[in-house]
């Protein structure tokens, strides 16, 4: 019998349930299945006609703790769904805070940068204004101008915050870990 990757043990064999209609999940769910519960087979999707003759279950192969991960993620999406470890929930409070904290720091961050980007706006609208006053007409000479310059300015931005992420996690990884442990991962 096959081993599933994620946990290691023999997958089972067992029903599955057949189920009609039309399914889509995430790009959320997709990755977190992939990487979770990869073998949790909980139903096969057959298309939206179910006729009365249509079979409602099958059997086939599952691993039980891909579906555990799989439950626990469907009721709360977490990327510590099916591990077991103490303090599991104290954890994911935690990354919640720091997504929370982060999300708002983001949010000042881009409310700061806002009155930059309406300057370069005016200052693009002044040379469009001075380009036409010395017949230089290009109707898009004013979008193009403020698009590569703002293009080239977040560039700059999310390289330098780039590397203040990998810093910053360098060093604590450091402190955690010991020196060393990102050779070759940055970007």
């Amino acid at each position: 019998m096959p081993k599933c990757d994620v946990h290691n043990i023999e997958l089972s064999e067992g029903t599955i349930s057949i189920t009609y209609g039309l399914h889509r999940s995430s790009e959320l769910h997709k990755r977190a299945q992939k990487a979770l519960f990869p073998n949790a087979n909980s139903f096969i999707s057959c298309g939206c006609i179910q006729y009365s003759t249509s079979p409602i279950e099958t059997s086939g192969v599952y691993c039980a703790r891909c579906r555990d991960a799989e439950e626990e993620w469907n009721r709360r999406p977490n990327h510590l769904a099916g591990i077991n470890v103490e303090e599991k929930e104290d954890v994911l409070a935690a990354l919640d805070n720091a997504s929370t904290e982060l999300t708002q720091q983001i949010a000042r961050a881009a409310e700061a940068l806002f009155p930059f980007a309406l300057e370069v706006a005016k200052a693009q609208q002044r040379l469009n204004l001075l380009a036409h006053k010395h017949g230089v007409i290009d109707d898009d000479y004013f979008s193009k101008r403020v698009d590569v310059l703002l293009d080239e300015t977040t560039r700059k931005c999310e390289g330098s915050l780039g590397r203040t992420f990998w810093a910053i996690k360098r060093a604590h990884h450091d402190q955690v870990f010991g020196p060393g442990w990102a050779e070759g991962s940055e970007r």
